[in-house]
C-alpha cells in the first residue's frame, strides 16, 4: 500500500498515489458487509434486472449442485476443466432452469475465456504462474479483512468468524493471524489524525463505485483525496485508451500535476545541498 509505505519510509518515497487503497477495510473500522453491498449497488444502479438475475442464480446453482448428476451438468454447462466436487451446504429448493445457467456461463466466460481461444475453462486451476497464492499467506498473517454478505446483497448471505479464520490459517499455513495489527501499526481508527500529524505527499484517488474502505476527503494541504463519482477500482491506474471518459482523464492530469509539485522542490533542494 502506497500510503503505508510513505508513512513508514518517508526518506525513500517522495510521495505516493494510493489508488483505491482499502486502508479502512480492517478490524471494525468499516462495516463488514460494505464490500459486497457496494458491489451489489453498482450492479443495481446499472440494471435492476441484472442485479435480480444474479441474486436468483445462487439458489439454482445450489439445487443443481446437490447431486452428482447436477454437478456433472454444471461442469458441462460451464465447460469446466475439472468436474465440480459435491459441496456440503444447505441447499434450498428452487426449480432448475438450464437457460439461467447458460446465461451465467456466458457472463463468466468473458472472464475466464476473454481471448476466445479456450475450449474449457480453468475454474479450479492449481497453477499459479504469477505467485498470486502468496496473498493467502498475507491474508492469514497481517491483512485480515473481515467481510460478510447481507441479505440485501446479490450474493449468498455469509458471515465471518475470526476464530474459524484463525483455525483455517493454522491448518493451511501453520500460523495464526494478527487481526488488529494493521489498525495498531498504521493508526486505522484515527487515520485522519495520524496522516495529518505524521504524513505528507499522499494522493488518495477513489471512485464511488469502488467497494473498498477508503479516504474520501482531504486530510491536509499535501494529503489530497481525488474522488470520482463513477470511478471503479484503481481505474486511474489502468492504461489510457481512446474511450476513456473525460473525468478519468482529468483525474490522471490532476495526479500528474500534484506529483510534479512534489518532485520539482525535491530536486531543487538536492541541487542547493
Amino acid at each position: 500500500m502506497g500510503s503505508w509505505f510513505r508513512l513508514k519510509y518517508p526518506h525513500v518515497a517522495i510521495g505516493t498515489v494510493a489508488s483505491s487503497a482499502p486502508i479502512l477495510q480492517f478490524d471494525y473500522i468499516t462495516p463488514w458487509n460494505s464490500f459486497y453491498d457496494a458491489v451489489s449497488q453498482d450492479y443495481k444502479s446499472e440494471s435492476l434486472n441484472c442485479f435480480s438475475f444474479i441474486k436468483e442464480t445462487w439458489d439454482v446453482v445450489d439445487e443443481r449442485g446437490a447431486s452428482d448428476k447436477g454437478l456433472l451438468e454444471l461442469s458441462k454447462i460451464f465447460r469446466a476443466r475439472k468436474r465440480y466436487r459435491k459441496d456440503v451446504q444447505d441447499h434450498r429448493r428452487f426449480p432448475v432452469n438450464i437457460d439461467i445457467m447458460e446465461k451465467v456461463f456466458a457472463a463468466g466466460n468473458l472472464y475466464y475465456n476473454y481471448t476466445g481461444d479456450l475450449t474449457c475453462n480453468p475454474i479450479e486451476d492449481e497453477d499459479d504462474p504469477h505467485g498470486l497464492g502468496g496473498w493467502q499467506w498475507q491474508a492469514c498473517t497481517e491483512m485480515i479483512m473481515p467481510m460478510t454478505v447481507s441479505n440485501e446483497s446479490m450474493f449468498p448471505p455469509s458471515s465471518f468468524s475470526y476464530d474459524e479464520t484463525s483455525d483455517e490459517c493454522l491448518q493451511s499455513w501453520g500460523v495464526r493471524p494478527r487481526p488488529h495489527w494493521i489498525a495498531t501499526e498504521y493508526g486505522g481508527y484515527k487515520i485522519d489524525k495520524v496522516l495529518k500529524r505524521f504524513g505528507s505527499n499522499i494522493i488518495f484517488s477513489n471512485g464511488m463505485r469502488d467497494s473498498r474502505g477508503r479516504v474520501l476527503k482531504n486530510i491536509s494541504s499535501s494529503i489530497i483525496a481525488l474522488v470520482t463519482e463513477k470511478g471503479a477500482h484503481h481505474l486511474d491506474f489502468r492504461s489510457a485508451v481512446k474511450g476513456d471518459p473525460d473525468w478519468v482523464i482529468e483525474q490522471r492530469r490532476q495526479e500528474i500535476e500534484i506529483i510534479q509539485g512534489w518532485i520539482d522542490p525535491y530536486h531543487q533542494d538536492a541541487v542547493e545541498v
